[in-house]
């Protein structure tokens, strides 16, 4: 037995004019809500593609925002940095001419404070002292201080760090250099001063035979101070003068013999005695280190020597802290 489906319809009349027939259409019922429901599920799918793709959108956008966020950053740095940079190269040939100046003013000092060093040691016996007072000249050596820079830093941070440096750099350069100056001019008044100052051995021999202090006279057996040292070597051994000066005696001089006298500064004078020959005469000007004469015996004496004495404020001193330097 067969049964027949029956399908309901809709009917669509058409009426397009009132002298042609009238058009009637039909539609299956189910075939009609079959397209009706496409229509809205395709509605649905573009609706929520739409609001899908907007929302994307909104991600792209606010993605692009950043970014140009970023790029403003990066574009301010690089602004930074080329102002920074070219900061640095208007001020490099500045620093560079200060440094020089620093390097020029350190070799000054050295030359200065190596000018005014011992130029060699001697070391007697007990019974041929040398001794006396070191002068101790500060030498001083170029410490140029690196900057270390973490490598973890900003590139901005590291640009103003370098920045912040480079301007302390330049403001402590002008500082430095003036103390550089300052200790320059300060070496430069102690070796003027040390010039006019006895500081040298008087001869190229270094026994002494008697020493500065009260003794018993080798002559007159009496009990009386030595104001000087007497100091032993070879006849006609050079006697030097122990500083910058003028000769105010030259000649015979009682029981010195022929002796030479050396004013050198409202403080300061030197006498040698016994000579052999003196070979200046009085108001010549002397430079440390000038032979003014030639070891002897002459006047009271017991044998060849050299009597040495400096005289401080009228008074005569120990000579033995003033043999500082050697004659080379």
């Amino acid at each position: 037995m067969r049964f027949k489906r029956r399908f309901r319809f809709w009917s669509f009349i058409i009426l397009s004019d009132a002298n042609k027939p009238i058009k009637r259409i039909r539609f299956p019922k189910f075939l009609f809500t079959a397209i009706i429901n496409s229509i809205i599920a395709i509605i649905t799918i573009l609706s929520l593609a739409f609001v899908y793709f907007q929302h994307e959108n909104e991600k792209l956008a606010n993605a692009n925002l950043l970014l140009t966020k970023e790029i403003n950053k990066k574009d301010s740095i690089i602004v930074t940095l080329r102002s920074e940079q070219s900061f640095l190269q208007d001020h490099a040939i500045t620093v560079e001419e200060q440094l020089n100046q620093l390097k020029e003013l350190e070799i000054k000092i050295r030359n200065i404070s190596q000018s005014l060093q011992p130029k060699s040691n001697y070391f007697g016996k007990t019974d041929e002292p040398i001794g006396g007072r070191d002068i101790h000249i500060p030498v001083f050596n170029s410490t140029y201080e690196s900057y270390q820079f973490n490598k973890d830093y900003d590139l901005f941070e590291t640009t103003q760090t370098a920045s912040d440096k480079y301007e302390s750099i330049t403001v402590q350069l002008p500082k430095l250099i003036t103390q550089y100056e300052q200790t320059i001019s300060t070496i430069e008044k102690l070796k003027i001063e040390l010039q006019y100052t006895p500081t040298i051995w008087p001869t190229n021999v270094f026994r002494v035979t008697s020493a500065y202090g009260y003794r018993i006279h080798p002559i007159t057996r009496q009990h009386a101070l030595h104001t000087g040292i007497d100091i032993a070597g070879p006849w006609g051994s050079p006697i030097y003068a122990t500083a910058d000066g003028v000769v105010s005696v030259s000649g015979w001089e009682g029981s010195y013999g022929y002796s030479v006298v050396i004013k050198h500064s409202s403080e300061y004078e030197t006498r040698y005695g016994h000579l052999s020959r003196y070979i200046v005469r009085s108001g010549d000007k002397v430079k440390k280190g000038d032979i003014i004469g030639y070891m002897g015996t002459s006047g009271r004496s017991t044998g060849v020597h050299l009597h040495y004495e400096v005289i401080r404020n009228g008074q005569s001193v120990n000579p033995d802290p003033y043999l500082t330097f050697i004659i080379q």
